[in-house]
């Protein structure tokens, strides 16, 4: 830090005064210079410098809290080891009983994707057939983790559930399989 000042103050007389006048133009130019200026001043960096102000007691806080019910992470974890019987379980107390009113959020079979992705790409139908059953997906099938994972059986599973091989991946975009 000490080198970049001193290569300022060192250049300073260079910079032709109109330069330097015009650059005072906005505020961002403004906040700029008072920095050069407060550096160039304090060049033995012995005494900290007040340039940025401390950011308010709001902004230190998260303002965003996610909820993930515990059954989310222990339907993940079962169809990582290929426990259908686990995956079942966990999906039919998130979805299907009682959920205490202090949640702030209503589950959604959606929350199950990343388990969906995982048997696809352990290629486990079994449980890929439950997830589907369940609703995981709706209409947006992840024709493109099967075709990486090559899972064959998966994707002739997605087209029994109804998924249109031809359907274009996104705006301007080809069909997955072409």
């Amino acid at each position: 830090m000490v080198g970049v000042m001193n290569m300022i103050g060192a250049h300073q007389s260079q910079i032709p005064s109109p330069f330097l006048s015009s650059l005072a133009r906005t505020d961002f130019d403004l906040s700029c210079n008072r920095i050069i200026t407060l550096l160039m001043a304090n060049t033995d960096m012995q005494t900290p410098l007040a340039i940025f102000p401390t950011p308010p007691h709001v902004l230190l806080e998260p303002t965003v809290t996610y909820f993930r019910p515990e059954e989310v992470d222990l339907c993940y974890q079962a169809a990582c080891r290929g426990d259908l019987d686990e995956v079942k379980k966990q999906a039919h107390q998130l979805l299907h009983e009682a959920r205490p009113l202090s949640e702030p959020e209503k589950p959604h079979p959606a929350w199950l994707y990343s388990s969906l992705s995982t048997s696809i790409e352990k290629q486990n139908v079994e449980i890929v057939r439950f997830l589907l059953d369940e609703n995981v997906v709706g209409e947006d099938f992840p024709a493109d983790v099967a075709v990486y994972a090559r899972a064959f059986s998966v994707l002739n599973l997605f087209l029994q559930y109804g998924w249109d091989i031809n359907q274009p991946r996104g705006r301007n975009e080809t069909p997955l399989l072409r």
